[in-house]
This record gives C-alpha cells, sequence and structure tokens, in this order.
C-alpha cells in the first residue's frame, strides 16, 4: 500500500500525484442508475415544441408577436433552442427558462396560454431535479472514491489538461454565439453610422436584439462550463481503473480503435504504415493521435505479415488493433479487460485514458490498450451497451465476421482461449482475419 499523499504533491518537476482507485465489477455495476440523455432531451423539447406548435398555427400568439415581433423571437427560439441542444442533461433547465421567459416577459399570465406553459414549467422543474438528484448521486460516489483511495499514482501535470470543463460542453454553441455576437455588433455598428446618424436610440432595434442573442448563447454556455467545473470540483482529480466488458453492463460507452498502429510503432525500421510528414493529426485527442491507420501492404503489420505470424505469437499478438483491420467484433476484448481513465466527474463529463503506459515495454503485452471512454451517457439498457468500433479518422467500423463470406481462400483458424477471447481467428488468403465467437468455432 502506497503512503497518502495529497494532490498535487512534491515529486520530480512536472509530475502529480493523485488518487487512485481500482473499480470493482461489483462496484462498476452499482453505479446509481439516472436518466438517459435522449430521454432528457426529448422530454424537454418535444412538449416545447408542441406547443409552439399549436401556438402559433392554431391558437395565434398574437401577444407575443405583437409585443417583440415575429422574426426576433423565431431567431430568439432558435438560439435557445441550440443552447438547449448544447445543454444535453441541462436542457429541462433551458426548456424551463423559455417556457418561464414566455411567461413573464411577454406577458402572457392571464393569456390563453398561461394554463399549458404553468404545467408545462412545473413538468421541466420536476424532469430537471430528477436528473439532478440521480446525477448528483454519481458524483458522491465518485468523490467517495476519491476519499477513500488508499493509493496515490504519479501523472503527468499535463494529463490533467485534456480532461477540462471546456471540452465536456459543446464548443458549436460557444462559435455560433460569437458569430451572432459578431454579425449584431457590425449590423449595429453600420446602423449607428448610417440610417441611425450617430444616435444610438435611432439604431434599429432588430440589429441591437441579435447581439443580445448572441450574448444569451455566449452567457449560457459560460454557466454550463461553469456547471461542469463546479461537478469537477466537487468531485476533485481522481484516477480509476475501470472494468471494460461485464455481465450486467457498464455506466460508460467505451470506444476501440482497429485497423490502426502506434505512432511509434510506425516510425520504426521496415513499418510502411507511418503518415506522411506534413500530414497534421486528425484528431483533437492526444491518444487517438498516438495511433496511425495501418497499411494493408507494411512488412511488418500488413495482411501477409498477420498471416505468416506462427500460432504463439499470433495469440499473444490478438488484441492488437492492426491485427483485425475492419473485421472487428465485440467480443475480441479480453475478459477482465481494464483500463485507467482521468476526468470522471459524473453524468456529462468526458473523461481520456491517461497517455502514460500505451506503449508496452518490449516483451510486455498489455490488454485493450487500443479502448478508450467514448461517451459517459446512461442507457434503457446497460446490459445491450456494445463497444463502439472506430478507425482513426472518425469513420465508424461495420463488424465483420467469418459468416458475411470472405472473398479469400480460409488458411487456418486459431483458437484465442490463451488470450482470454472466447473465440478462434481465422485467417485468410489476401484478407485481414476473421472472428468467429466461441459458440460457433466450436463447431467448425
Amino acid at each position: 500500500m502506497l503512503q497518502q499523499v495529497s494532490v498535487g504533491v512534491a515529486g520530480p518537476p512536472g509530475r502529480l500525484t493523485v488518487p487512485y482507485h481500482e473499480v470493482s465489477v461489483d462496484q462498476w455495476q452499482a453505479v446509481p442508475r439516472t436518466i438517459p440523455d435522449w430521454v432528457l432531451v426529448a422530454g424537454s423539447w418535444i412538449p416545447l415544441l408542441g406547443l409552439f406548435i399549436w401556438s402559433f398555427m392554431v391558437g395565434g400568439m398574437e401577444p407575443v408577436s405583437g409585443r417583440i415581433g415575429s422574426w426576433p423571437m423565431i431567431v430568439g427560439l432558435v438560439t435557445l433552442s441550440i443552447v438547449g441542444l448544447a445543454a444535453g442533461r441541462l436542457a429541462p433547465w433551458v426548456a424551463l427558462v423559455i417556457t418561464g421567459a414566455l411567461l413573464y416577459i411577454t406577458g402572457l399570465r392571464d393569456g390563453p396560454f398561461a394554463v399549458p406553459l404553468q404545467v408545462l414549467a412545473v413538468y421541466f422543474l420536476t424532469l430537471g431535479l430528477a436528473a439532478a438528484i440521480t446525477g448528483f448521486r454519481f458524483c458522491l460516489l465518485l468523490r467517495g472514491w476519491r476519499l477513500q483511495a488508499s493509493r496515490q499514482l504519479s501523472i503527468d501535470a499535463g494529463e490533467l489538461k485534456r480532461c477540462t470543463a471546456r471540452h465536456e460542453v459543446n464548443r458549436g454553441l460557444a462559435k455560433l454565439a460569437s458569430g451572432a455576437v459578431a454579425f449584431g455588433a457590425i449590423k449595429a455598428m453600420v446602423s449607428f453610422l448610417g440610417d441611425a446618424r450617430l444616435q444610438v436610440e435611432l439604431i434599429n432595434p432588430e440589429h441591437l436584439e441579435t447581439l443580445v442573442y448572441g450574448l444569451t448563447g455566449l452567457l449560457f454556455w459560460v454557466l454550463l462550463v461553469l456547471i461542469r467545473v463546479i461537478a469537477r470540483r466537487f468531485v476533485g482529480h481522481l484516477v480509476l481503473s475501470v472494468p471494460v466488458h461485464t455481465a450486467l453492463g457498464s455506466p460508460i460507452r467505451f470506444g476501440a480503435l482497429s485497423g490502426v498502429v502506434l505512432r511509434s510503432e510506425a516510425a520504426a525500421a521496415g513499418c510502411a504504415c507511418a503518415p506522411e510528414p506534413d500530414r497534421k493529426p486528425e484528431e483533437d485527442d492526444e491518444f487517438l493521435n498516438s495511433f496511425v491507420k495501418v497499411d494493408d501492404n507494411c512488412e511488418t503489420h500488413g495482411i501477409e505479415a498477420v498471416n505468416s505470424l506462427g500460432q504463439r505469437e499470433l495469440i499473444q499478438q490478438a488484441n492488437q488493433p492492426w491485427i483485425f483491420g475492419e473485421h472487428v467484433h465485440d467480443e475480441l476484448i479480453p475478459v477482465g479487460s481494464t483500463i485507467r481513465i482521468l476526468g470522471l466527474s459524473g453524468w456529462g463529463s468526458r473523461p481520456v485514458r491517461l497517455m502514460e503506459g500505451t506503449d508496452p515495454a518490449p516483451g510486455h503485452r498489455r490488454d485493450g490498450r487500443n479502448i478508450y471512454p467514448y461517451r459517459v451517457r446512461e442507457v434503457l439498457n446497460r446490459q445491450g451497451r456494445r463497444i463502439r468500433w472506430r478507425g482513426v479518422g472518425n469513420e465508424s467500423l461495420e463488424q465483420v465476421s467469418w459468416d458475411a463470406g470472405p472473398r479469400g481462400e480460409m488458411l487456418n483458424s486459431t483458437p484465442l482461449s490463451g488470450a482470454r477471447i472466447a473465440g478462434a481467428m481465422v485467417r485468410v488468403e489476401g484478407e485481414r482475419p476473421y472472428f468467429v465467437p466461441e459458440d460457433r468455432s466450436a463447431g467448425r
């Protein structure tokens, strides 16, 4: 057992000590359930959209359009809708703000839409509180793991920069809002220098409203970031070793890369997988950028290289992301695989896999090195949650099996039980290997 050391205390320059906790399968499966994100988003926007359609197309919302104008109202609703989509789990609160604005700003307190709006306001408040309470339970659990951690892990201080609150909030909202602010400011300035004749009170109100809506969007973005900052501060910095596959499913949806090789391996002599020197990285994420696409003609990682491996070496390399290419399958993840993640602070957070240890030492095989946390979102059926396979360029890889009909001649079938994988690898002439699950490979 390592000695307790507070986070950020002395160590080698540029390194921090962070509480480290290994999560058991039972602990991982006991993570409190919550309302899925898509239920919160759909449950917020479908009722609100239905009310708008009814009010405009059936009821005619003259008091609203007469007070603030139809076009500014449409622009405002679009702005808040974008904010709501970017808000994710906070969508009920954004919908509540819109409902409250219609009730108290447009003077509809005594109008024909007052009762429906009041009912929606109570509904959004209830939905938002339910999501907040269940989400807070997860934060409490994570905080408890940090406080109870009996071990510390020394990490590079730069790892913390990869999992900041800003990365967890849709950056598209900030860009759109900033664009609206710039556009509104230019329009207002043109109006001020032109038809307003240098008189502020004569500036076209619609130009100012565009500026105000852009500023509103930026304000919401800042608030969303602040909420994520508060959650991260409450939980604190924590490194978790978490199971990837469990019988009852995982709270986190993991991703896995296939058809790739580490950049460090691609730089080795004799490897043809290295990208062009002037080619920029395709990903913002440093972990994903540590891989490049494999070359099927490479003497080290190509198709012929795989087919020429001896049986023992093949089993040792079975979990490498360059072996199968696009012929991937969920069950390729070795039983009992775990990965170390940093930055898990509750539902909606975006943890990262620690970069340290990505390259195994010579002669050492590390399980699941191509796995990374994809989303921290609840689903209706955790047990049915699957690995999301992808390539480095963010392309989705369709899972292909032997039954899909390989084009080449079958060379041999190798059981992968030695690699803790329940199935067999089928090698094919001129093709990447295929994976056959245990229940089907037993019958061959």
